[in-house]
């Protein structure tokens, strides 16, 4: 299914995770680096895709990058760059999800409301909307760079101050994977199902 010319996809890889010790984007889920595996499924979607980095990370030469222009300042860092490189819509995804599917990603689509700011996934078991899962809107950025400006990166405060449409899941598939002993776990339950 063709989603449009007016958007793009961004893969969120540039974070420290402090908490997992090393680069989640380089985890090993399904056979290859998870920021490619991801990459893969959104290019097979027929979307132009895009990795968000720090201007440290090595480049590969198979895939497209955006580079953080401001440091430090969590998942708003890739967003405004992906934002500054293209003014289109972004269906924008961390790494943190090793569970998701393109069915998850096509519902998201599916739901997108254009006449709002953004659109993305919200989890009814935590009571928390999920930034790193979403479709931004070209009228997010001006919202976006106002709060990097007055120093405010707190994306999901942002968020719930405007109007934004939200998509319910439940259920452990879109868990975010934030330490070792959440990736030892996550790997043992892909090992034991297909995952499509």
């Amino acid at each position: 299914m063709s989603w449009g010319k007016n958007i793009n996809a961004l893969i969120l890889a540039g974070g420290e995770s402090l908490r997992m010790g090393m680069d989640k984007g380089e985890l090993v889920y399904h056979q290859k680096a998870q920021k490619y595996h991801l990459a893969d499924m959104l290019i097979a979607m027929g979307l132009p895709t895009y990795i968000s980095i720090k201007k440290t990370i090595v480049q590969s030469n198979d895939y497209h990058y955006v580079v953080d222009k401001i440091e430090d300042i969590g998942p708003m860092a890739g967003i405004h760059a992906a934002f500054t490189t293209f003014n289109t819509a972004w269906l924008v995804l961390a790494c943190d999800y090793p569970l998701l599917t393109n069915h998850h990603l096509e519902t998201l689509l599916k739901h997108r409301d254009k006449s709002k700011v953004a659109t993305l996934f919200y989890d009814e078991m935590s009571n928390q909307i999920i930034p790193t899962l979403a479709i931004y809107e070209p009228k997010f950025f001006q919202l976006l760079s106002k709060a990097i400006a007055q120093k405010n990166y707190g994306i999901q405060y942002l968020l719930r101050q405007h109007d934004i449409a939200l998509v319910s899941v439940q259920g452990e598939e879109l868990r975010s994977i934030d330490t070792q002993a959440d990736c030892a776990q996550i790997k043992k339950i892909i090992n034991g199902k297909s995952i499509h």
